[in-house]
């Protein structure tokens, strides 16, 4: 349990310098700080969508509905591009 909360604290952490950042750049009108702030978002969905992978793989007895959620969660985001 201790691995999944690290990685969405971590998660947490990017996305709050996401919000330094984000506010920084616009109260400076330097918009290499919003750019920096967007890549920062995109950091703190890969470590919170790698705490999920690891909850994933720490529960055994539901793998087989946790593949089919997964499978409906990517088609749901093809059909959003």
């Amino acid at each position: 349990m201790s691995k999944i909360r690290t990685f969405f604290i971590i998660g947490i952490v990017f996305l709050l310098f996401t919000g330094v950042l984000a506010i920084l750049g616009v109260v400076t009108g330097n918009s290499s700080l919003v750019a920096l702030s967007e890549l920062f978002v995109i950091i703190s969905m890969v470590f919170m969508l790698w705490g999920y992978v690891v909850t994933l793989e720490s529960i055994n007895e539901h793998v087989s509905e946790n593949v089919e959620l997964m499978k409906v969660l990517i088609n749901t985001i093809e059909k959003g591009k």
